[in-house]
């Protein structure tokens, strides 16, 4: 029998005495929902948790606090306590988690790029939880994770990413971060943060070579066995009494709640987390982030540090700064000497990572910390013997009441928690690179690799300028003959072309190039363009090459056309000026115009249909919109204006995040948002810039020719850019350093990367196409 109710936030006696096998209705905002599951559990975040109640309604996932025990429980140090809600429309993955070793937990992603960890009274009433959330009707999941926590090394297996990893279809930063999650490592949980490895070891000189294998850390032991002199104190001690199950060699692990939070403390909510715990802050002076240099002394000399990295070394530039007012006396990171500002610290040392050195020994290290040295025998021969609190198969806690379990939790957290084991075998090493590999991915950037590397064609598409290419991959990844993939061309008169091509293994030319074969009966799309457009941002491809997206006309209007055969499918005009620039990414199509507004709408991937009605209608702009990008991965809308400004919406809610603008204020010609959270932009100035996502100025520098296209490629580590004079420069980012120049005869209207980026592909203001080989 199904009783109705009406919600309200507070929490109420009846909500926690129900159990999972009762339904009710729900009320809220109009609807009526039902309530298939309610259960207890804690809300975990960082340090702390939040007692109260989950309820799975039809569409929402609800957690509503338990304000009784919150006023009971003195540890509990939220201070904005909120009942909170998740539609499950947006719930892309289930994973099963560890909390403080008990498999009592679950931790979900969405669609958002957020996550939130669940800790439950008993591993049953997880199981419940998770078999109704993956097989709700409505969840529409992406992914479920059933094995992640139970048996790690069997979805380890089956999800082949060590694979993709030694075949180079992984860097060793996403391989590294695919282990961590796959056992375990969460954000959300402070003593069960994700770990990376310290892959340097000279952090004093003024420059630093990367090719040279002395400057990098031996991988193959861990940080505490680094100094032999430390080593040999460590194992003495522990040599007293080996057989004892409680003996170790370091007492504490390499990845602990007060080091990540040492190593974050410019940054919230880990500043006041840290001064609001004040059993961390005994012995903080040990572990005190102030240099980098200082720090790595101290994991090689310190008894009580020998702390391995987290993956903001890696990416994020803001921790090192004092970005933080509250905290008064607190620095920025002293840099060692190579490094001239944080940005150049983090490029380098992502660099040090995806180094040839790196990539060559990183196995091992990936035996120590989720691999078959973790324990037994393996460990104490690798000297990676840790306090026994820190292993799950030491923790019991049967016959143990609550306070006797809080006690064990609190020791647990203290001392860090080693991950569940990935790989029972020696992990196996990743493959030298090949003869011919893409010059452009590799970390060392050295112009000789250019030289007579670059093998040129030319082939006359058209009779007017290519102001459009993509390359669209349809093959499959493995080296097996399969469909052709697609170019993409536009040309000024408005004819939309697909040709194909093939990737040829073993042949002089590397490719089989095919025209499109309905050429001369291709008709025009669209109507004429309105005066003044930059056709740079006007046309956009979805994933597939099944859809092309057009903007700049002047009836006010964006359209939709097949690919195969130019045929419209919608024409929409719902801005009130013409339509200057597009940008698709993953169902999300976003749009700029000269009514100063920008549109946020869905597009449907099967059928090329955008929904009438726009998500969202961002108004902040106050001048002309000259240039969109979207980013669905980190849920931001980046535009540019007219009058120099750059603006970032969140793209899933449409919130205003913040606001800044180029430095001599001119119109924004270009704008695109890499996967590592960069901004690049070209100025109506001829400027180029490199923004955070933050909105920091990384850098500027002036351009020698009017540029008419830029493209990122893929891994987010450079770009490329053509134009007017027929140059294509091949830059870094964030710093935007020249690493190669080619001279063409041509005007360049538009560039691509084709075929695993080891092609560049160049649309000529004559007609032509250029395709540029990489090779070496």
């Amino acid at each position: 029998m199904k009783r109705k109710t009406t919600i309200t936030p507070k929490m109420t006696k009846n909500r926690l005495s129900m159990t999972p096998s009762i339904k009710e209705t729900r009320k809220t905002e109009g609807t009526h929902e039902i309530v298939s599951q309610t259960i207890e559990c804690e809300l975990v975040y960082l340090l702390w948790t939040t007692p109260g109640v989950l309820e799975i309604w039809d569409n929402t996932l609800w957690f509503f606090v338990d304000r009784n025990k919150i006023q009971e429980d003195r540890q509990v140090r939220f201070k904005k306590i909120k009942d909170y809600a998740w539609p499950l429309s947006s719930l892309a993955q289930i994973h099963k988690r560890r909390y403080c070793h008990r498999h009592t937990a679950l931790e979900l992603f969405f669609k958002t790029r957020r996550s939130i960890f669940l800790n439950f009274t008993s591993q049953d009433e997880r199981s419940s939880v998770f078999l109704r959330l993956s097989t709700h009707r409505k969840t529409r999941l992406s992914n479920t994770f059933e094995f992640a926590a139970e048996d790690p090394t069997l979805w380890t297996r089956r999800s082949g990413i060590t694979t993709k990893w030694q075949q180079h279809e992984m860097s060793n930063f996403e391989y590294l971060m695919a282990l961590n999650t796959l056992a375990g490592r969460t954000y959300n949980d402070l003593s069960q943060y994700p770990i990376f490895p310290w892959v340097l070891s000279n952090y004093t000189s003024q420059t630093l070579d990367l090719e040279d294998p002395s400057v990098y850390r031996d991988l193959s032991r861990p940080v505490a066995a680094l100094d032999e002199e430390r080593l040999k104190k460590f194992v003495a001690k522990y040599d007293l009494h080996p057989e004892l199950d409680s003996s170790f060699m370091f007492p504490s692990l390499y990845s602990t709640s007060q080091i990540v939070l040492s190593f974050l403390l410019r940054l919230e909510p880990f500043t006041s987390t840290l001064f609001e715990t004040p059993t961390l802050l005994v012995g903080l002076e040990n572990i005190l982030f102030v240099s980098i240099a200082d720090m790595w002394k101290s994991c090689l000399s310190s008894e009580d540090n020998v702390a391995e990295l987290i993956p903001e070394f890696f990416y994020l530039l803001e921790f090192l700064e004092h970005g933080n007012a509250s905290v008064a006396n607190l620095n920025e990171i002293t840099l060692p000497p190579w490094a001239v500002s944080p940005e150049d610290f983090i490029r380098k040392h992502r660099d040090a990572l995806e180094s040839d050195y790196v990539s060559q020994n990183l196995n091992h290290w990936i035996d120590l910390i989720f691999g078959y040295k973790q324990f037994g025998d393996c460990a104490r021969k690798a000297w990676n013997v840790f306090h026994p609190m820190s292993y799950e198969h030491n923790a019991d806690f049967a016959n143990q009441d609550a306070m006797q379990i809080a006690a064990r939790d609190l020791q647990i957290k203290r001392f860090g928690q080693v991950p569940p084991r990935l790989f029972t075998k020696p992990h196996p090493q990743r493959n030298p690179s090949s003869r011919i590999k893409n010059a452009l991915s590799t970390v060392l950037w050295d112009t000789r690799m250019f030289g007579e590397a670059l093998k040129s064609f030319t082939i006359n598409l058209h009779n007017q300028p290519i102001v459009f290419l993509k390359y669209v991959r349809l093959s499959s990844k493995l080296p097996l003959a399969g469909e052709p993939d697609k170019i993409v061309t536009l040309e000024l008169n408005r004819r939309l072309l697909v040709h194909k091509w093939l990737t040829v293994r073993s042949s002089s030319v590397p490719f089989s190039f095919e025209p499109d074969s309905m050429m001369r009966k291709r008709t025009c799309i669209g109507v004429s363009f309105a005066s003044q457009i930059n056709f740079s941002n006007c046309f956009c491809v979805d994933k597939f090459g099944t859809f092309f997206v057009s903007c700049g006309y002047w009836d006010d209007s964006f359209k939709v056309n097949r690919i195969d055969n130019s045929k419209l499918i919608q024409s929409i005009t719902r801005h009130k000026n013409v339509v200057t620039c597009v940008a698709l990414s993953k169902g999300y199509l976003v749009t700029g115009s000269r009514d100063t507004t920008v549109g946020v709408w869905e597009f449907n991937r099967l059928t090329g249909m955008v929904d009438q009605k726009p998500i969202h209608i961002l108004l902040s702009h106050n001048t002309e919109v000259t240039a969109v990008d979207v980013n669905p991965e980190l849920d931001v809308v980046v535009s540019g204006a007219q009058d120099g400004t750059i603006i970032i919406h969140t793209l899933r809610k449409g919130k205003f995040v913040r606001a800044f603008s180029s430095a001599e204020n001119r119109g924004i010609s270009m704008i695109k948002v890499s996967d590592d959270s960069n901004i690049i932009v070209y100025t109506a100035g001829m400027r180029l810039m490199s923004f955070s996502i933050n909105g920091k100025l990384l850098k500027c520098v002036s351009s020698d020719q009017v540029i008419y296209s830029l493209e990122i490629k893929r891994d987010s580590r450079f770009f490329i850019l053509g134009g007017k004079q027929g140059v294509v420069q091949i830059r870094n980012i964030p710093d935007l350093e020249l690493v190669h120049r080619i001279k063409l005869d041509f005007p360049i209207y538009s560039l691509a990367f084709a075929s695993n980026d080891n092609f560049i592909l160049a649309g000529f203001g004559n007609g032509n196409l250029f395709i540029g080989s990489l090779q070496f």
